[in-house]
């Protein structure tokens, strides 16, 4: 025998509640054991591991069972037969405080016992805690009275107050230990000193769970398969827990073991993996007929056949208990058992149908199936939480959990779940081997944990505040189980938790500030009262007219004390009406909610209505300093906007007079200021006696002409700055649909109100108004195939207040797979009969670019013949073929000429039928000659681009990584070399590794080449644009070829031109904001440089916001587009010379322009 003096012992930790293996030192009792094993019957030898030094040093027998397991069975037996308190039981080997400690945790867990303040006669008995329990004691023998109290005959059960056999204690066979009735001891000793133990009775699951006589987490698992109606499967997993699992896994056949035992995996549950066994094996019962072939099934099934017996006789042992529990129930009297009538835990008269009762009464078994129902898994998984509630855990990662306690635990391998996972797991068992591990587990919702946790869950509470929808104080409640979230921000009524404080919620948000639905008639009368004076000071523009909030408050609180919700008190408000009452004692008159009475007159020098050209117009105040509504705010509907006088506004009410008029007078330069000292005074003065001149005349004009002849002080108009007046006493126009109430627009400014809703803004109310209807059907038709409607006026009137704007509509029919159809540009060359109709826009803007698509179908429509014509000879020559790779193919650019061809002849805002004639004219004069000279404009900016491609080496055949930047074209394409396999995309890597070494002129020329010939730019720019390009790239080769004899002076000048293009990419970036920086030869990279394609398309998407539609916008744009074409004929001055400009260009024309770009608004 080789002894390593090593073993794994189970053990139980308290507190942790982990059952460990850990590898520990034998006793010497246990190695002479292991010693004895040889020479049994002749000489043997063995041979230790480990010193005889050590050999001594070890305890001399292993640690008794009890100090290393978990004592929760124990204090459940003992507290079932009224043992007393085991920190006082005269155990051989007394287990330490802490465990015991941990056992009553574990009941209290399991809902077994609760706290007895005193002896609780008639529910289960009487409870007594034992003093001094060693001298109590008493071993009774052959009916001798015990000493120290008086003798006691009944059985362990009759002392419970329920029949049953004697349970003999540990001890000699056959000898009983009884112990007498304290009740004398235990009523003459006093209260119990502060230090005594904590007293404690059993619960009636306690009760039930002690006659089981099973572990207790077992016994409890079952009383909840009672609740849940699922004892049959629950009590056969009890019998699986209580025996080591009977699956066997031999190393050298681990994988045939793996897939035989695949047949019985549930993707859930471990635990219904053991049902399924069960299952399995007891479905073939009667199949196996003798206990060979029993084995002979074990075997194939890699199961243990004697761990599969002891499971069975277990199980049997189950069923005996419980029906002897049932039996045992309906024998004794409910009265004396402390059995509310109804209550049995188990089984009732109901449940006679049970499954398990059927088995055990000899009826025919139905086999249990373990592909439960969704209803029937949660039950059986909700009984098992019962008993192992501390063993659950929540997802953390991988096969790694978090545990109650916060501990991390790690899915046992062989777990159905593992490499699976679940959000929340329950556990059987956690186990400490290599590391903490939780076996036989399964999924479970966490919506089953707060009603099996009951008190157990801890809850915290946040974020109470007043619901006006349920009419109460509601707060945000977390509910924790073990540390573990099982609850968050559950909204729940406040006023169970904090009636207190939901009383003072209820009060000032319901009551003071109103938040209540369908208000009590006091509440209304209250609050307009309210309302009425908070309106005096929104208009005086004051915050101490109405009493503090805290007063209202106090009041309610004083007359309605414990009220914490709408519903107690419209309960308390029937209950006074049904009294012969009313609510009059709630009822707050107006001296009670004033500090003092403002003055009359000034509230009335703020009326609630303001007469605008006869007409009145509803005035809201709000005194808000900073927000936009802050002051007075005129109601108005769109159709009267254009009547309202903007000098006017400048007026505002009666009540801003003096102070808007200080404000003039402030604003004043000093040489007149100082005339008007002091400036209350005066502007109090001027503010009484000015007349009330007419809405036409501005309020600085009547200022300046009073002025003059009250003090004699001649002051143009020019000079009292309107601009100068504070915000808040400028009147506000808030433009509102008065069929739907939607506030269309609003602002202090009333003309650029009137431009904005001459655009786009008010088309909603255009359409709904009858007005436009009238005009639609007076100016719109379709059907339009040439110009035969007369003139097309650019706008005209509707009704009294609105403006239309009349143009051409093309209604495309989509469907066409050509690239320009694709993008969404209209080209009646590929799309077959457009439909032409006549429209009203309510924007000038969308109607002028509509109304140019509609006369350039008109137009094509006409010369569909002589475009025919172009198309077929003005083609790409074939030698360019390679060259057009680039932009996409021949086809492609010859397709992007038509459409070039199109916008730059056809497309006109023409508007009157003499017009359209003569442009007809004109273009059936020059179409041909136009369509040559662009496809040959077309031809040389693609012969340039390839040269210029080529000189980059990145275009020529083989000519390194010719990968087009956008990914529109790589040197695969251009040289016909078939695609790289993957193994050469390293080469890849070495030419971008080379890019980065190359010269800056390389990349700055790189860069101007993407920018100025993107992939459309036929279609990017307009046709005077497009010759112009030509001159550029001729530019940038004759660039290339001298930075590459001399770079250094290609980078003084790049450094020279690096300033303005700095300068136009910050004027550019305040147009379209979130651009790119320049790189350093000073070229913006795309999108800072942006193609012309995106610089026409980016300021409608990126400048919401800013008044783009402006005409100092729109100005602004093409001043700045302007510079970037100067700052393009400029680098032809650098760079190439000999090029001649467009115009004359110079860096002090440049900084001229952007000076002048600065100064725009």
């Amino acid at each position: 025998v080789v002894d390593t003096g090593v073993a794994r012992i189970a053990r139980y930790q308290p507190g942790t509640r982990i059952n460990s293996l850990p590898i520990s030192p034998v006793s010497r009792a246990s190695a002479d054991q292991r010693k004895g094993r040889c020479g049994r019957v002749k000489a043997g030898l063995c041979v230790r591991l480990y010193s005889q030094v050590e050999y001594e040093s070890r305890d001399e027998f292993t640690s008794p069972e009890i100090l290393r397991s978990d004592l929760a069975e124990v204090i459940l037996r003992m507290t079932d037969l009224g043992l007393g308190d085991p920190l006082q039981f005269p155990f051989i080997d007394r287990p330490a405080a802490k465990a015991v400690h941990d056992g009553y945790d574990t009941l209290v867990e399991l809902g077994a016992i609760r706290k007895a303040g005193r002896a609780a006669e008639g529910k289960w008995g009487t409870q007594y805690q034992l003093p001094n329990f060693p001298a109590a004691q008493t071993k009774l023998a052959g009916g001798r009275e015990a000493a120290g109290g008086p003798r006691r005959t009944e059985s362990a059960g009759a002392r419970r107050n329920g029949p049953g056999p004697e349970r003999a204690m540990a001890g000699t066979p056959g000898t009983r230990y009884a112990f007498p009735d304290l009740r004398a001891a235990q009523e003459t000793s006093g209260p119990r000193s502060p230090g005594s133990v904590t007293r404690w009775e059993l619960t009636e699951k306690g009760r039930a769970m002690a006659r089981m006589q099973l572990d207790p987490r077992l016994s409890r698992m079952l009383i909840e398969a009672r609740e849940e109606r699922c004892v049959p499967e629950v009590a056969v997993l009890a019998a699986a827990l209580s025996v080591r699992d009977p699956r066997e896994r031999p190393p050298d056949k681990a994988q045939q073991a793996d897939a035989v035992h695949a047949a019985f995996k549930h993707p859930d549950s471990d635990f219904l993996v053991l049902l399924n066994i069960w299952n399995r094996y007891h479905g073939d019962f009667e199949k196996l007929g003798s206990l060979v072939q029993k084995r002979r099934f074990c075997h194939e099934h890699f199961l243990s056949f004697p761990r599969m017996r002891e499971w069975t006789y277990l199980h049997a042992e189950i069923e005996s208990a419980l029906r002897d529990l049932e039996s045992g129930e309906r024998r004794c009297s409910r009265g004396a058992a402390g059995l509310k009538k109804g209550s049995d835990l188990l089984f009732s008269k109901k449940s006679r149908s049970d499954p398990l009762l059927a088995r055990a009464e000899g009826a025919e078994d139905p086999h249990l199936h373990a592909d439960v129902s969704p209803a029937l898994y949660g039950a059986i998984h909700r009984s098992i939480l019962s008993g192992y509630l501390s063993n659950i855990a929540v997802h953390k990662e991988r096969n790694v959990y978090s545990g109650a306690k916060s501990r991390e635990l790690t899915l046992w391998p062989g777990s159905v779940l593992f490499a699976k996972g679940a959000a929340w797991i329950v556990s059987s068992e956690v186990v400490r081997t290599s590391r903490l591990f939780a076996r036989t587990a399964a999924r479970i919702d966490p919506a089953w944990l707060e009603r099996l946790g009951g008190p157990l869950c801890k809850r915290s509470y946040s974020d109470a505040a007043w619901d006006r929808g349920r009419g109460e104080v509601t707060a945000k409640e977390r509910v924790t189980l073990f540390g573990l979230e099982i609850v968050r921000d559950r909204r729940i009524s406040y006023g169970r938790v904090a009636p207190a404080e939901a009383h003072e919620i209820f009060v000032m948000n319901g009551l003071v500030e109103g938040e209540v639905d369908d208000p009590p008639h006091f509440l209304v009368h209250n609050l307009d009262l309210q309302r009425k004076i908070e309106a005096m000071e929104e208009k005086l523009r004051r915050r101490d007219i109405l009493v503090a909030e805290g007063k209202i408050a106090e009041f309610y609180s004083e007359k309605l004390p414990g009220i914490r919700d709408i519903r107690s008190l419209r309960k308390l408000l029937r209950d006074v009406r049904d009294g012969g009452g009313d609510d009059a004692f709630l009822r707050l008159d107006e001296e009670a909610l004033l500090n003092y009475r403002p003055d009359d007159a000034a509230v009335a020098a703020f009326p609630d209505s303001v007469e605008v050209a006869g007409r009145p117009f509803r005035a809201v105040y709000r005194f808000a300093p900073g927000e936009e509504e802050d002051g007075v705010t005129l109601t108005v509907p769109p159709e009267l906007l254009s009547a309202i006088p903007a000098e006017r506004l400048d007026w505002g009410v009666e009540g801003q007079y003096r102070e808007k008029i200080a404000a003039l007078i402030k604003g004043l330069p000093k040489r007149y200021r100082k005339m008007f000292v002091p400036v209350a005074e005066k502007a109090e003065t001027i503010a009484r006696e000015m007349p009330r001149a007419p809405e036409e005349v501005p309020l600085t004009k009547a200022v300046a002409e009073f002025v003059r002849r009250r003090f004699g002080v001649d002051i143009p108009a020019r000079e009292w700055a309107l601009a100068d007046v504070p915000r808040h006493l400028r009147l506000r126009v808030e433009v509102v649909d008065p069929s739907s109430g939607r506030i269309i627009d609003a602002g202090r400014d009333v003309e650029l109100l009137r431009k904005k809703l001459g655009a786009a803004d008010q088309a909603p109310s255009k359409v709904e108004s009858p007005a436009w209807q009238e005009s639609r059907k007076a100016w719109e038709r379709s059907g339009i195939v040439a110009w035969d409607f007369g003139d097309l006026p650019e706008k005209i009137a509707v009704g009294t207040s609105l403006t239309a704007y009349p143009a051409l509509v093309v209604e495309e029919k989509r469907g066409s797979n050509l690239p320009f159809a694709a993008k969404g540009r209209f080209d009646p060359l590929l799309i077959s009969e457009p439909t032409i109709e006549i429209r009203l826009f309510p924007g000038r803007a969308e109607a002028e670019a509509s109304h140019k698509k509609g006369v350039r179908a008109l137009l094509m429509r006409k010369f569909a013949k002589e475009l025919a014509f172009v198309r077929r000879y003005h083609k790409i020559p074939a030698e360019f073929d390679r060259a057009a790779l680039f932009f996409g193919g021949r086809e492609t650019l010859e397709r992007a000429i038509e459409e070039a061809l199109a916008r730059d002849v056809f497309e006109r805002n023409i508007r009157t039928e003499a017009e359209y004639k003569g442009h007809e004219s004109e273009v059936g004069r020059t179409l041909f000659e136009k369509g040559h000279a662009l496809t040959q404009t077309a031809v040389k900016i693609v012969e340039l681009y390839a040269r210029l491609r080529a000189a980059l080496g990145q275009g020529s055949v083989g000519g390194g990584g010719a990968e087009r930047k956008g990914g529109l074209v790589t040197s695969a394409v251009v040289t016909g070399a078939p695609r790289r396999s993957p193994k050469s995309r390293s080469l890849d890597e070495i030419g971008r590794l080379k890019e980065k070494t190359r010269p800056e002129y390389v990349d700055a020329i790189d860069s101007d080449l993407d920018r100025l010939v993107p992939r459309d730019f036929l279609v990017a720019y307009p046709v005077p644009r497009l010759v112009r390009l030509p001159r550029y790239l001729e530019g940038l080769l004759i660039r290339l070829e001298r930075a590459r004899i001399a770079p250094e002076k290609d980078k003084t000048k790049a450094a020279r031109l690096e300033p303005y293009v700095f300068e136009w990419e910050r004027l550019d970036r305040s147009l379209r904001p979130k651009q790119g920086a320049p790189n350093k030869m000073g070229t913006p990279p795309s999108p800072t440089y942006p193609t012309p394609s995106a610089a026409r398309s980016a300021p409608a998407s990126q400048n919401r916001g800013q008044s783009i539609t402006s005409p100092i916008f729109e100005e602004k744009r093409a001043a700045v587009d302007e510079l970037r074409w100067m700052i393009e004929e400029f680098k032809l001055a650098l760079f190439a010379p000999e090029i001649k400009t467009a115009f004359p260009i110079s860096a002090v024309r440049l900084a001229r322009k952007i000076a002048e770009i600065d100064a725009m608004a």
